[in-house]
């Protein structure tokens, strides 16, 4: 199963922490972190030392911001960079998920993660109503 995690600010993987992550679900990784404004993402297919240079980089830069990280294993869907996560749901909102999720798929080659970002996407904002 895919490896999800939220990193807060002022925490840091380790290196052989990250390497576990990544060995074991090596069909890609992503992760995201909120700066001025906006969501900053970051997806790699080819090797872990690509995206363990690039998670460093991202959070010593930024070592005062939450990261969403994600490590995937392929449950549907090819395994390309556009399948990796995190999703943009909309702006301003981003996710990733761990499991299956039982979704129509209407392209084959997109994951269950991906379908189920769109669909939230396509929801309507609307309050919450109890009665």
């Amino acid at each position: 199963m895919c490896i999800a995690i939220v990193q807060r600010k002022g925490k840091v993987l380790t290196k052989d922490q990250m390497k576990k992550c990544w060995k074991a679900n090596d069909d890609g990784g992503g992760f995201a972190f909120a700066r001025d404004g906006k969501i900053k993402i970051t997806k790699c297919l080819v090797s872990f030392k690509d995206f363990w240079s690039r998670y460093r980089k991202a959070v010593k830069e930024n070592p005062d911001k939450h990261f969403l990280i994600h490590c995937r294993i392929k449950t549907s869907g090819k395994v390309n960079l556009e399948n990796c996560h995190p999703f943009v749901v909309r702006k301003g909102l981003v996710m990733i998920h761990n499991g299956i999720i039982d979704i129509a798929m209407p392209n084959k080659e997109r994951s269950d993660t991906f379908h189920f970002a769109q669909l939230l996407g396509s929801l309507k904002d609307s309050p919450m109503e109890s009665t």
